[in-house]
């Protein structure tokens, strides 16, 4: 808990994965007792749909026009967050919204190329990610 609230201290309303880098560095210089563990098979899971950054900056694909969008379609009733669930949001979704925004710097092409190279860094480390979207891996 404590770890936690260390990391999002005086972050206010948004979300900097480099500070909180910076932090997690900061925490574990300062604490001696640091423990990890590692479980034997995956028990948390985490989206391979949306990202809070811009993290490929050699796919033309702007993340947070994106978040707005999905966001917006939330909103409106036109996104039901339990799409799919328990895996990722379908494809299908987020191709529709993204089609429906017309906008250029979140073409569903895009997205899915950004995607494929989000879950191939998991896959590097080991991760299973074809549970998401529907096992299209």
């Amino acid at each position: 808990k404590m770890y936690w609230l260390y990391l999002w201290q005086n972050a206010g309303a948004s979300v900097n994965e480099n500070m909180q880098l910076t932090k997690a560095l900061e925490w574990y210089k300062n604490k001696s007792k640091t423990n990890y563990a590692k479980t034997n098979v995956e028990c948390m899971r985490t989206s391979f749909s949306s990202s809070a950054t811009n993290m490929f900056t050699n796919i033309k694909f702007n993340t947070y026009a994106y978040n707005y969008y999905l966001n917006e379609a939330w909103f409106k009733g036109e996104l039901d967050s339990m799409d799919n669930y328990p895996k990722d949001i379908s494809e299908n979704t987020i191709v529709r919204i993204l089609n429906k925004s017309n906008d250029e710097r979140c073409k569903s092409e895009n997205w899915k190329l950004w995607m494929h190279k989000f879950k191939q860094i998991y896959r590097e480390q080991g991760c299973d990610v074809d549970y998401s979207n529907g096992g299209d891996g």
